[in-house]
């Protein structure tokens, strides 16, 4: 209840799918574990109660250190966690924030012309399968030309970049907080009639 709570703070976890998390702060012989708001968890007189069928198999608690933790994480495990502890003469309460991150998939280059009597271009378009956090960039030598992200998970992210003046190396690059993966570009490979146009 509000009034057994002495105090009350936010943590910021970042994790990549598959890590495990370890919640710091002990429940070593009552309390409780909520997720959304939703109780997911209680410690009974030293004992693991689970009342929510998704973490019946996915959370644990150790019953040496009172510290709950939950291994092979899965994006849908994010959300804000209270924990609260019940043992001694004051309560204390922890809200957590867990944002879990699925790793990147490689992106995908392809190149298209456009041709008029004067001129010819090639455009390279990058995609790559959309996620939380995901940005999607054309980069070159480090440097950022131009990037993009959208909060519309059910979309791949696209980007696409005029090829002609650009020199390289040109990488299209995928990130989130957690993992990144890029394709390199060779312009003669891609767009060889640039090489012809002068």
């Amino acid at each position: 209840t509000p009034g057994s709570v002495s105090q009350s703070h936010l943590k910021q976890y970042i994790r990549a799918e598959g890590e495990t998390l370890y919640f710091t702060d002990p429940v070593l012989r009552e309390g409780f574990l909520d997720k959304d708001g939703h109780n997911i968890a209680r410690v009974v007189d030293g004992k693991l109660i689970v009342n929510q069928p998704e973490f019946s198999d996915r959370l644990h608690w150790d019953n040496k250190t009172g510290l709950f933790y939950i291994p092979d994480m899965k994006s849908n495990h994010s959300g804000v966690y209270a924990i609260e502890n019940k043992s001694g003469e004051k309560g204390t309460k922890t809200e957590v924030k867990l944002t879990v991150y699925s790793p990147v998939s490689q992106p995908r280059v392809q190149a298209s012309y456009s041709a008029s009597p004067s001129t010819t271009s090639c455009s390279l378009l990058c995609s790559v399968e959309n996620g939380r956090g995901v940005t999607l960039s054309w980069l070159t030598e480090g440097r950022s030309l131009i990037s993009t992200k959208n909060s519309a998970l059910s979309t791949n992210l696209t980007l696409q970049l005029e090829a002609a003046g650009l020199s390289e190396p040109l990488v299209c690059s995928a990130t989130n907080p957690v993992d990144s993966s890029t394709t390199s570009v060779r312009l003669e490979d891609y767009c060889p009639v640039l090489s012809f146009i002068h």
